[in-house]
């Protein structure tokens, strides 16, 4: 699967629609270092009578060498479809498991009933996310990636804006090229290409097994580092630090395309691993557009204006990237949508909100982290994005407190500091 965020939440919130309802305490969160440097997360939710695995490797599309982009996600589909995960699903009766690959980040997902957790490590585990040497497989999922990058972009055509927002926004850093990567160059890639990505990044220092649902760490644990014990340590090189993409200023594309008409799109990136935090750009996301009200949509949404707005902010180790996504009506120039969109974010950089208008999107903020623990599947995710941040779920939970006490002042000049008209990255597709 490709890494689009939007794509994932739509997913993500069938999960919820269908899961049960459920919260785990940072207390009972179990951490392990496997002799390996494999880790281990288990979040025990006794109620749910299902169990989210999911296997993280600390390797995305940041890693894909600079002649094969989309190499990361090529490995994923081969991985996945191998013998190790594909028998495991097998054997679980799971349904429905599923890969996808990030910037920074490989995950390989499934969930399947409780009942069957005693038969789940009974086995060496060794070559769970194996890669065959198989040439027919390699073949079968370069036109399933093909297959995969017209399916994405005939349904969400958007897609070509949010590509060319990185590529102004990271230019001549590794977050400019997508996940799914230039697919001519893959057809080049040889299989010994594949199999040395393969050994350099999935080793067990780079993995994160993640549990969560109706277990029990006590009984798990041993089975779990029987299982895993072959592995061995000492061979993967260090994740390697992302350079800084630099300082941003003022850029502009166009897009040519008969699937999206008056779209104009914002981008402002944010440094990495700084402030403000993802929950403080959550809030200000919520500030500016949330399903009952927003200040961006009551200034932009309307007749005569624009026809929608999205805003995501994508989260990534080595910088993020907050993002407006504006669709224009028949009668709307993007020119005027620009402006419209411009003079609205000077004025929430000079004019606090109302605290009614804050009270509300904190509450909405305080929602949406509910609903991201409703599920063992979006719990588990969320706990290994903590991980990957080397952030505890307390200090997730640290930080949700502090900003649910900012003023309307402090958010207005987060904004200031976030949404600067300046250091801006914008394209215009017609």
């Amino acid at each position: 699967m490709s890494d689009w965020i939007s794509v994932l939440r739509l997913f993500l919130l069938g999960i919820l629609a269908l899961g049960v309802a459920s919260c785990v305490e940072s207390s009972s969160l179990v951490r392990e270092v496997l002799p390996s440097g494999m880790r281990v997360l288990i979040a025990p939710v006794p109620e749910n009578k299902r169990v989210a695995i999911q296997l993280w490797v600390d390797a995305g599309s940041a890693q894909d060498p600079e002649f094969a982009p989309g190499l990361a996600h090529l490995v994923e589909h081969v991985v996945f479809k191998g013998q190790g995960f594909s028998s495991l699903a097998r054997d679980l009766d799971s349904g429905n498991p599923f890969a996808l690959t990030i910037r920074d980040h490989t995950a390989y997902i499934q969930e399947f009933d409780a009942g069957k957790i005693e038969h789940l490590f009974t086995r060496d585990c060794k070559g769970i996310l194996a890669l065959q040497k198989d040439p027919a497989l390699l073949d079968a999922e370069l036109k399933a990636v093909e297959e995969e990058e017209r399916g994405l972009l005939l349904e969400h055509p958007e897609q070509k804006v949010y590509r060319k927002l990185f590529e102004l926004a990271f230019v001549g850093h590794p977050y400019a090229h997508s996940t799914i990567g230039d697919l001519t160059r893959l057809r080049r890639v040889p299989l010994k290409t594949l199999l040395q990505f393969h050994e350099q990044n999935y080793r067990p220092e780079r993995l994160v097994l993640v549990l969560a649902g109706n277990v029990s760490p006590k009984k798990l644990l041993p089975s779990i580092r029987k299982c895993f014990g072959s592995m061995v340590p000492g061979m993967a090189s260090p994740v390697p630090v992302l350079p800084d993409p630099g300082p941003i200023k003022v850029k502009e594309a166009r897009i040519r395309t008969t699937d999206l008409k008056t779209v104009l799109a914002l981008g402002f990136r944010s440094p990495a691993r700084s402030d403000p935090t993802p929950e403080t750009l959550d809030l200000l996301r919520l500030v500016l557009y949330r399903k009952e009200g927003g200040l961006l949509k009551k200034r932009l949404v309307g007749p005569g204006m624009a026809k929608s707005l999205s805003i995501q902010n994508f989260e990534n180790r080595g910088g993020s990237l907050f993002t407006l996504m504006i669709r224009g009506s028949e009668t709307t120039s993007v020119d005027r949508l620009r402006q419209l969109s411009l003079d609205s974010l000077r004025e929430l950089g000079q004019t606090p909100p109302s605290p009614d208008e804050l009270d509300a999107a904190k509450r909405a903020l305080e929602e949406e982290i509910r609903a991201e623990f409703a599920g063992n599947t979006v719990l588990a995710i969320a706990i290994a994005t903590e991980e990957s941040r080397g952030r505890a779920l307390e200090t997730r939970q640290s930080s949700l407190r502090a900003t649910l006490k900012l003023t309307p002042e402090q958010l207005s000049a987060i904004a200031r500091e976030v949404l600067d008209p300046e250091r801006r990255v914008q394209v215009q597709a017609d």
